[in-house]
């Protein structure tokens, strides 16, 4: 059973303990509404995790260091493993993450969709595209298309699908933060969208798992011919 408990959501009372146990509920009482907002973020992202994914909860906690019961410090520790990784827990980094990954606006963390996919985003190997609401609306319709391929391969296949094509190209990941490089993700910007778009329509590629690996197979073929 995950343990995530005593922190107090109304303001003007002294709460509990942050799950608590023995001598340490008397040291750390804490109004959850007092922490600063990415604190109060991982909160959320806890008590999500510990009402539908009990794995998701224990994954997260091993990965900041943290054990149960989850205290204020621990919370602090899970909010800095984000920040570390380039995944700030505040309103702009949640609305980015979401973005990044084609998620459903809204909700912040408490759905199970947004929660499963911060303990996701862990493991690495992800597809990250990384686009602004106004590039999206200028897109041409080849563009656009090659987009909606792309987030379908978000959804159902890792970064090392994407890698090859990008090292082909000579397409580089923006700068991150050193944590981050370890997650090897691959990104997805403006650029690299009318790079890849440029390559597969010139060839006329399908979009297609099959077209896909015919592009690596024709790149490939042409780079080791050089």
């Amino acid at each position: 059973m995950t343990k995530l408990g005593g922190v107090n959501n109304m303001p003007g009372r002294g709460g509990g303990a942050v799950g608590g146990r023995g001598g340490q509920a008397a040291q750390e009482r804490v109004n959850i509404r007092d922490l600063p907002e990415d604190v109060q973020r991982a909160h959320e992202l806890l008590t999500a995790l510990s009402s539908f994914d009990g794995n998701g909860f224990a994954s997260l906690i091993a990965a900041a260091g943290v054990k149960e019961p989850v205290g204020a410090l621990g919370l602090k520790r899970i909010a800095a493993l984000f920040e570390s990784l380039g995944m700030p827990l505040t309103a702009r980094g949640i609305a980015r993450f979401k973005a990044d990954r084609g998620l459903p606006t809204g909700g912040g963390l408490s759905s199970a969709v947004a929660a499963r996919a911060y303990v996701r985003a862990l493991d690495g190997n992800e597809i990250v595209i990384r686009l602004d609401k106004g590039d999206e609306v200028a897109l041409r319709p080849s563009e656009r298309a090659l987009l909606q391929f792309l987030r379908r391969m978000q959804e159902q296949r890792g970064a090392d699908t994407l890698r090859p094509v990008k090292e082909l190209l000579g397409l580089n990941n923006p700068p991150l933060p050193a944590a981050a490089e370890g997650l090897e993700n691959e990104y997805v910007g403006l650029a690299g969208l009318r790079a890849i778009e440029h390559v597969t329509t010139m060839r006329s590629i399908p979009l297609t798992p099959e077209g896909w690996r015919e592009l690596i197979r024709q790149l490939s073929s042409e780079q080791g011919a050089k």
